[in-house]
Formats: structure tokens, sequence, C-alpha cells
């Protein structure tokens, strides 16, 4: 992650979304927020990115998934910091 709005896309997926969705939030509920600052079409890039690395995961829809044990892992070892948009 290099980018300053992945990494805060990705920090709102972990602290909001979860593992398995525990957290009870849904990208998609993230994505369509009023006044969320990425695209949702960089957003909708950015989960099928994670998807490909294998942090985050999905069933029906992409904007539905949740992180994987690996991404929480990854996550933790590496934290980015609190970027602001």
């Amino acid at each position: 992650m290099k980018k300053q709005d992945e990494i805060y896309f990705w920090n709102r997926i972990i602290t909001e979304v979860g593992l398995y969705g525990e957290k009870g939030k849904t990208p998609r509920e993230i994505i369509n927020e009023p006044g969320f600052p990425i695209n949702y079409k960089r957003a909708w890039y950015l989960l099928e990115k994670w998807t490909t690395y294998n942090i985050y995961e999905y069933g029906v829809s992409l904007d539905l998934g949740w992180v994987t044990p690996e991404g929480i892992k990854n996550t933790q070892q590496a934290r980015p910091p609190e970027v602001k948009l």
C-alpha cells in the first residue's frame, strides 16, 4: 500500500468491517457515505487488488466482503500511519 487514499480506505475497512465482517459495517456502506473522499471506481479497484493479495475476500459482490486473517496479520506487522483525507 503506497498511496494515501489506499491507506485511508484500508484503515477504514480494518476498523469498521473487521475480520469476516465482525464489526458490522460493509465496504459498500463506507463507499456510499456522503463525503467519502475516494471515487467509487477507485474504491472498487482497491477491493479487487486486495483480493489478489488474499487480504480481502467477498462472496456475492465485491463491495460486500471482509478482511481475511492474513489481512489482519499483515496489518499488525506493518500498520500504516493514519491518514486523513
